[in-house]
């Protein structure tokens, strides 16, 4: 017995020992768990090789040209290089041209055998030195755009772990259009979006010059010296300087891409040629059957066609209601002229709406927007497509025409045309050239302002430049945003930084829950769990019926007393709240007889339920009822705002917009006050009386005040500072008080961005 104990004894010593080693063995670093991942790019790389090791830039390295390409590259190249000390101010480069680089060394050449990756395609070797070829300047210059984007999220600004990239585009239109024509931009902005699209890998910027809206606005943007009354009076562009914009798109590899609408959207024209008007249809609309309508036009490309090196000319052609045959043949009348003086033609659909038998010659692009479009049919004649769907790719500011983000990122594809799905091509079809984004600015010149428009801009257009690159690298939107937040946004451009994803309330306790609902609106993807997510341009909608309803499941019991419903345009004018505790037996808490839409808040006495619903009873449209958020809230003790409906200040508004100061203290979050442009714009609101203070919560948009104070006043003419900000981030600043006064002020003393002070809300409490 003690051997076989002994013998025992030894033989798990000897077993330890064995695990131990292989346990350590196993720890070892290998070749194979040791190589380089891949690195976070927008829009993702197509191919990528890891290595080992870092690929790192110092004070002494230099970007190198091959000499056989210098007239191609070193315009772009000295860009590049400006850009590279933008991110790291100790990496001031030099350029030189050489085919003899070193170590540290970035080595440039167009002299690439690879013809497979296209014009727009690069190659890239992460080594001791870094090599990037291509078969054009465009391809090249793309290639730095990844490499900044990897400076960018690495931690000390100078390093790229080895590896080697290939990487190319699946769709060759990459587009994004701007109405500039509804709503005058600042030619800065534009020269913005220039880089951020270059940022992103997208190739086209579509400017919309001309157009009108129903309240009688018209606009023509470029100065005219056929036509000098035609230009717009609240804002134009030089000649020069829409030259001076595509000079800067060569250098980026955008294509600046002109749009002249007619023969609707007319007014530009026919109000300098009023014999040109339809007078049966009014002045947004040229008579076509006058021929003197096509003259002029044919004058409006003759002066602007010359100005404009983008191979294709927009003539737009949509929305002539009642044209008939006149207007169909309009499309291939004007393209041919427009074909005579060199360019390629697109349009918008709308033809097909009309009677008559013409349709757009096979040699016209077609630049498809309505869901209902028969797409096969036209590649089949020829015509080659762009997806503008209205579905997926419309921006319409203050309006439920937003695209859904985790819809557009998670579940479109450009062969995709509208929301049933049913309406598409093959994926990568051979005639569909790709997609492109749009903001209209129907009505909305005076509402929202440029930095609102960029914000709304921004996410989706991100999204299209993964997703027609063909690289889409994340499972979901929410994964997506954070690739975003790496990388950041082009060096030395006066945008809105990258958005964090929405915040959630941690309060409504309908965020994510199960939610069922009566229906979903047909060929839609408005489905219910739309409604209790994060986002607020996602929303839920129902068939078109009176009695449709929506309920969330608590999971659990609480004692409610507020549900919130932010409503879409369809909206229930009529409507009740109930709840329960099983779903099958519901107790009214609160009816509505005459709902206005926009944001219902609904407080009701506390009440224990596990199941809310909202149960319709009258629409208010003849859509069904939509909804982007269903919140719910738990009976608790809440402070009172004593700001909310006050009386408030402002030192001015932003210039063009009506973000006036009450906006600031109407209790809603979605609405703001923005400040003029100065560092010491002011805001205060009188609380009637004097009260004692507790605290100020300053809720900031964006534009938010680095340093600024809050003072306080008995009489709103001697002021006393009670707090000093020397460094807030935005968001929200909470700022102690324990003062009494009747006037609470915030004294700006320096913005963080060249916009104003924008609050959304400033409270007070006691």
């Amino acid at each position: 017995m003690r051997f076989s104990k002994k013998i025992s004894r030894r033989y798990t010593y000897l077993l330890l020992i064995l695990l131990l080693v292989f346990s350590l063995f196993n720890s070892l670093p290998t070749s194979a768990n040791s190589t380089n991942p891949q690195p976070n790019v927008i829009p993702a790389l197509r191919e990528w090789i890891g290595n080992t090791g870092l690929f790192t830039l110092t004070p002494q390295s230099r970007i190198c040209i091959d000499p056989n390409y210098e007239t191609e590259l070193l315009t772009r190249m000295t860009s590049f290089k400006d850009e590279i000390k933008l991110v790291n101010n100790d990496l001031d480069l030099s350029i030189l041209t050489s085919n003899n680089p070193t170590d540290s060394d970035i080595y440039i050449t167009l002299d690439c055998q690879d013809t497979n990756i296209g014009t727009e395609g690069y190659l890239m070797d992460i080594d001791n030195i870094l090599t990037i070829k291509a078969n054009t300047a465009d391809g090249a210059f793309y290639g730095t755009r990844s490499l900044l984007q990897i400076l960018v999220a690495d931690n000390t600004k100078d390093s790229i772990p080895k590896g080697d990239i290939r990487d190319y585009p699946m769709y060759e239109e990459r587009a994004f259009m701007i109405d500039v024509s509804r709503k005058y931009f600042t030619m800065d902005f534009l020269r913005d979006y220039v880089k951020l699209m270059s940022w992103f890998k997208m190739n086209d910027f579509h400017i919309h010059w001309a157009d009108d809206w129903y309240d009688g606005y018209w606009a023509f943007r470029i100065e005219s010296t056929t036509y000098p009354n035609i230009t717009a009076t609240d804002g134009s562009y030089t000649k020069q300087e829409v030259t001076a914009l595509q000079d800067l798109g060569d250098i980026y590899g955008i294509t600046i891409t002109p749009e002249f609408d007619s023969p609707s959207h007319a007014r530009p024209y026919t109000k300098i040629r009023p014999d040109l008007i339809n007078t049966a249809k009014g002045d947004r609309y040229l008579d076509l059957h006058n021929p003197d309508t096509y003259t002029f036009m044919q004058s409006i490309y003759d002066e602007y066609i010359p100005l404009f090196r983008a191979p294709d000319f927009h003539i737009g052609c949509d929305e002539y209601d009642g044209g008939g045959e006149k207007y169909r043949q309009y499309y291939n009348t004007m393209a041919d002229y427009v074909q005579n003086l060199g360019k390629n033609v697109r349009v918008w659909t709308g033809w097909h709406h009309e009677s008559g038998t013409t349709v757009p010659d096979s040699d016209i692009t077609i630049d498809v927007w309505e869901g209902g479009f028969d797409v096969n049919n036209y590649v089949n004649r020829g015509n080659k497509l762009i997806n503008s769907s209205g579905d997926y790719l419309y921006i319409v500011p203050d309006t439920s025409w937003l695209p859904d983000l985790p819809v557009l990122y998670e579940q479109w594809e450009p062969h995709i045309f509208n929301r049933a799905k049913t309406n598409k091509l093959t994926p990568n079809h051979e005639k569909l050239l790709g997609a492109k984004l749009h903001i209209w600015l129907d009505g909305k010149r005076n509402i929202v302002s440029q930095q609102d428009c960029d914000k709304l801009i921004q996410p989706p257009l991100k999204i299209l430049s993964e997703k027609l690159w063909g690289s889409k690298n994340s499972n979901t939107y929410e994964e997506f945003v954070n690739r975003t937040l790496e990388v950041g946004n082009a060096p030395g451009i006066n945008l809105t930084p990258t958005e964090q994803l929405p915040p959630i309330d941690p309060n409504n306790l309908a965020y994510n829950k199960p939610v069922t609902a009566s229906s979903t609106e047909d060929g839609t993807y408005f489905t219910p769990e739309k409604a209790v997510d994060r986002f607020s341009s996602s929303r839920w909608s129902s068939n078109h019926n009176d009695n449709e309803f929506i309920y969330v499941d608590l999971l659990d019991t609480y004692n409610i007393n507020k549900v919130k419903l932010h409503w879409e345009t369809a909206y229930g004018k009529k409507y009740k709240i109930q709840v329960s505790t099983d779903a099958i037996n519901w107790i009214d808490v609160y009816s509505e007889v005459d709902s206005d839409g926009n944001e219902d808040i609904i407080d009701f006495s506390g009440v224990d339920a596990r199941y809310v619903k909202m149960q319709g009873v009258e629409r208010k449209t003849n859509w069904g009822y939509s909804l982007y958020d269903f919140c719910v809230y738990e009976t608790i003790d809440q402070p009172v705002n004593l700001a909310v409906g006050k009386p408030f200040f402002v030192s001015g508004v932003e210039p063009a917009t009506s973000f006036n100061g009450p906006l600031a203290v109407d209790g809603n979050k979605l609405t703001r006050w923005a400040s003029d442009y100065d560092d010491n714009s002011w805001c205060y609101v009188d609380l009637g009386e004097i009260t004692d203070i507790s605290k100020v919560l300053i809720h900031w948009e964006n534009a938010f005040g680095k340093k600024y104070k809050i003072q306080i006043s008995d009489d709103a003419t001697d002021w006393i500072d009670i707090y000093t900000e020397n460094d807030s981030d935005g968001g929200l600043d909470t700022i102690p008080i324990n003062q009494q006064g009747r006037y609470i002020k915030m004294q700006g003393i320096e913005r963080a961005t060249n916009w104003g002070y924008s609050i959304w809300e400033f409270e007070v409490y006691n």
